[in-house]
Parts: C-alpha cells; sequence; structure tokens
C-alpha cells in the first residue's frame, strides 16, 4: 500500500564539493557574479591574532558569498567587511567550504552562508 506523501515537508539535498570532506547544503538562494576585492577578518588559533586579508569575490546571493584566497581562514565564523551605499558594512558569516583550486599557488575558493550583520555600536 502507498503512503500519501507530505508535499509540504522540505527536504535536504546536498551536493559534493571537491573531497568526501567539503560537503555543503546546496544554495538556498540565487547568486550572482560578485567580482569585487572585500576584507576578510578571522582569528588564528595558535597565536590567538585577528588576522585581515584582501580576498576576490566570486559571487554573491542574499544568504551568502564565495570568495578566493591564498590563505584558508581558520574556524568556523569570519567577518566579512562589504561596501554598500559608500559605507564599510561588517557581516558575521558561517564558512561552509573551502576548496583547493589551484595546487601550484594554492589558491582556495572559500563558500560562507551569512549569519549576521554586525552593530558597530555593539562593538
Amino acid at each position: 500500500m502507498n503512503q500519501p506523501q507530505n508535499e509540504n515537508k522540505p527536504s535536504l539535498e546536498l551536493e559534493m564539493r571537491g573531497n568526501e570532506d567539503s560537503t555543503h547544503v546546496a544554495r538556498k538562494s540565487v547568486r550572482v557574479a560578485y567580482n569585487s576585492t572585500i576584507k576578510a577578518c578571522s582569528f588564528q588559533r595558535e597565536s590567538g591574532e585577528l588576522i585581515t586579508i584582501a580576498v576576490q569575490c566570486k559571487a554573491i546571493s542574499k544568504t551568502g558569498i564565495a570568495f578566493y584566497t591564498k590563505v584558508i581562514p581558520e574556524g568556523k565564523q569570519i567577518v566579512l567587511m562589504l561596501s554598500s551605499g559608500g559605507k564599510e558594512i561588517e557581516i558575521a558569516a558561517r564558512i561552509a567550504y573551502v576548496n583547493r583550486v589551484d595546487e601550484r599557488q594554492h589558491y582556495y575558493q572559500v563558500g560562507c552562508e551569512f549569519i549576521s550583520k554586525i552593530d558597530p555600536a555593539k562593538k
């Protein structure tokens, strides 16, 4: 006997990226090309220092961003500094995946999911 399927039940689709350890949830919104350089900040585990690096963006959507870098961000979260209307805004983001794209030059593509905008008054 066939069970009725609940059409309103959301399904979770995973997309493989690179090797087996880099799976992530498929995109939730449409992305567009975003050819811009932005700043990314992350803490280094060994030194405990906050480092800021310039990264080259690849694409952006309502829910996240992808960029290229030579430095792999450490940890699971990162702070991104984006320009909007002549102002720089800081956005906390969760690192969704890191994929090596060039073996010789050690370039990586990093995908991030936006968490929240950081209010400068609450720093």
